[in-house]
């Protein structure tokens, strides 16, 4: 699941789907500074998300994550972070059985007091 760059366009939601992926898919990479964004679902497969993947996203409140294991954030020393600048009360909801590995993964733990358990 390739997902290339959207810098400011106007969605209110983003639901990936499943679908067969080869080995270089899987990949979510930005819609930095989308500010009609309020609500994103990530579906199982994906295993990384990209340098400032939903950053300034002024609106977004909601993150379903569904991975059982924390997908990487990838990050450069330029950046502040894949969910930096959202809603300030936004929250990501991992599966309830992942939330201690979200909450300890790498960069995911930036977000820690975000992250709440749901059941998919």
């Amino acid at each position: 699941c390739f997902i290339p760059l959207f810098f400011g366009l106007f969605f209110c939601s983003v639901k990936f789907h499943k679908k067969k992926r080869t080995k270089k898919q899987g990949k979510i990479y930005t819609f930095c500074y989308c500010v009609s964004l309020s609500k994103v679902n990530i579906p199982e497969g994906v295993t990384k998300i990209g340098v400032l993947a939903f950053a300034h996203c002024g609106n977004l409140a909601s993150v379903f994550c569904k991975p059982t294991t924390p997908p990487s954030i990838v990050v450069n020393p330029y950046t502040s972070g894949a969910f930096y600048g959202n809603a300030s009360d936004r929250k990501i909801y991992v599966p309830r059985d992942s939330v201690s590995a979200y909450k300890e993964a790498a960069y995911w733990s930036l977000y820690a007091s975000d992250i709440a358990g749901y059941d998919f």
